[in-house]
């Protein structure tokens, strides 16, 4: 048998969710790091339809690529194909939003018995879902903007639920989608009443106040190396949020700055309120918790992504370099805590 650490390493990516194409984008980075570190990679691809594939590479999930599944049969784990297992080092899901940051997939890794960086089963799903989280911060004392959550289907059930907790302007959002789609703002009930039925093409709704914002400062956390100081974006000229477009459509002019000339008051109270973000949802190995800060001075508590994006324009692995953490390294680091949880459970990979 291959000795471990000659074994490839599973480089989840696609998903069945709605943040497909990003995490296609993401794991394309994460493997050309990877590969130049000389680490060997076995790309699994989650097509749209939920079907796990043995990809080539990672730049699409073809139709026709043999199927896969990750499996433990007797002492074997790894992932299942023509009849035989697999072995894997571990399993590093560079998955996105619902049906794949979510803990369905780190299901069915654990129940498998492949170790695998990233947040387990409970972290992940409670961090997908915008209303859990805002639930739990506010219970824990933390600012959340005023909100309402509702999966109605009449828009104007909607609209009027807003407005008998709200005032205009307010935001839509998806409870369980990043990178933000499906979300737009409202200055008033038609607008609302516009975005609500595409932010519900993707399930439960968020409506949250607008507030004036000053900026987004976002916080990244890595195990053993801390909290980074918070780094922001800057939108297009002219746009009115940041939009899917504005992330990562040809004609954005976007920019996503470390930060520098944030106050460090305001640096230790993001890192303050991150912490304990992480800390109540269990989150382990990385993440990145984002704030919204209004002029008033008030920092509230965004979202928290457990898988932080990781293309070429991510803000993640910008501000982990800023705490002296190279890619190559923080790739390495991940797949260091992956192993050291296999050593920990005992084989259970969870």
């Amino acid at each position: 048998m291959k000795r471990e650490e000659t074994l490839p390493v599973a480089l989840l990516f696609g998903g069945a969710g709605c943040e497909h194409e990003v995490s296609c984008r993401s794991a394309t980075y994460a493997a050309d790091i990877l590969q130049k570190s000389g680490v060997s990679l076995l790309p699994v691809g989650i097509g749209r339809d939920g079907a796990w594939r043995l990809c080539q590479n990672t730049a699409a999930v073809p139709g026709d690529a043999p199927p896969t599944f990750p499996v433990r049969l007797g002492e074997q784990s790894g992932f299942l194909s023509g009849g035989r297992v697999m072995p894997v080092r571990c399993a590093l899901p560079i998955l996105h939003g619902d049906r794949g940051e979510d803990g369905e997939i780190q299901g069915a890794l654990g129940a498998a018995g492949i170790p695998f960086a990233g947040c387990d089963v409970f972290a992940g799903a409670v961090g997908c879902d915008k209303i859990a989280t805002k639930i739990l911060a506010a219970s824990a004392g933390i600012a959340v903007v005023p909100f309402v959550h509702t999966d109605l289907s009449d828009p104007e059930q909607a609209a009027d639920l807003a407005e008998s907790s709200l005032d205009y302007p307010m935001f839509v959002k998806p409870a369980r989608c990043g990178s933000s789609l499906g979300a737009a703002p409202a200055k008033d009930r038609a607008a609302l009443m516009r975005a609500y039925p595409e932010a519900r093409r993707y399930g439960r709704v968020l409506i949250e106040r607008r507030i004036d914002l000053v900026c987004e400062p976002e916080v990244a956390y890595l195990d053993g190396v801390g909290f980074s100081s918070p780094g922001r974006v800057r939108t297009t000229a002219g746009a009115t949020y940041y939009s899917f477009e504005e992330k990562y459509g040809k004609n954005s002019h976007s920019v996503a700055d470390l930060g520098e000339d944030l106050p460090e008051d305001l640096s230790a109270r993001c890192k303050s309120a991150a912490a304990k973000i992480v800390d109540l949802l269990g989150v382990r190995d990385l993440a990145r918790v984002d704030f919204f800060l209004d002029r008033r001075g008030v920092l509230y508590f965004n979202e928290i992504n457990t898988l932080p994006g990781m293309t070429g324009i991510s803000l993640y692995p910008r501000l982990v370099a800023r705490m002296g953490v190279s890619p190559e390294r923080l790739f390495a680091r991940l797949l260091s805590l992956a192993e050291e949880r296999k050593r920990q459970d005992g084989d259970r990979g969870i």
